[in-house]
């Protein structure tokens, strides 16, 4: 059983690697282990509007460089994972999510109708394509939190990276053609010591003053 300690500590283990060691590669099985607990995050009304990409041949991340300005996160990182945003979230979207809810917890169909108007209405709700964007983003956020956190615990490092050309990337993966688009990188690996950071200390504000009580 996890405790306070042991999270606190892996915590404080993490670092934004900004290297990694080109030559040590992570086991596949804990790279899926990393996709579970992507697929357990919480998000909004349960919808999941997205998907993970996972690159894993060093030879495509080469076809990645001038697209990620050729940072050594990407270079040398053992595996890259891509946290992409869903662009087909209309109303076939949600109906097909609604019935897997409902199969998956034994229910009739139509047992969730009424939630499934719900979430179409949000949808809808939404005035413009860019606040639509905004709210998926804010998912893939929590989805790198969890991804963060778990890489954490499991001793693999990464590097959140928003620093990307985006649409070039997206072409080089043909991600509109799959409806998606790419918001976050992930690139995990091994740390080394060619990394500045690496024996940096981890600078974060008191907690007596990042924290604001209130009775």
């Amino acid at each position: 059983m996890l405790n306070h300690e042991c999270i606190k500590n892996a915590l404080h283990w993490r670092y934004a690697a900004k290297q990694f060691d080109s030559e040590q590669k992570i086991a596949e099985e804990k790279i899926y282990q990393l996709m579970e607990m992507a697929n357990l995050t919480a998000t909004s009304m349960g919808l999941q509007p997205f998907r993970v990409l996972w690159i894993k041949n060093p030879r495509n991340l080469k076809d990645l460089g001038n697209a990620t300005f050729y940072q050594k996160q990407i270079s040398t990182c053992s595996d890259l994972i891509v946290l992409a945003a869903r662009t087909d979230l209309d109303e076939d979207f949600v109906k097909e999510m609604i019935q897997l809810m409902e199969e998956e917890r034994g229910l009739q169909k139509g047992d969730l109708q009424d939630y499934e108007q719900t979430c179409i209405k949000f949808l809808k709700g939404l005035k413009n394509s860019n606040e639509l964007q905004h709210w998926v983003d804010k998912q893939i956020y929590i989805v790198l939190g969890t991804l963060l956190t778990a890489c954490a615990l499991m001793q693999i490092d990464s590097c959140p990276m928003e620093g990307f050309k985006k649409h070039d990337l997206d072409e080089i993966l043909n991600l509109e053609k799959k409806n998606l688009r790419s918001v976050l990188l992930l690139p995990v690996g091994i740390r080394t010591e060619k990394d500045f950071l690496l024996h940096e200390k981890k600078v974060r504000i008191p907690l007596d003053e990042m924290l604001i009580e209130l009775n």
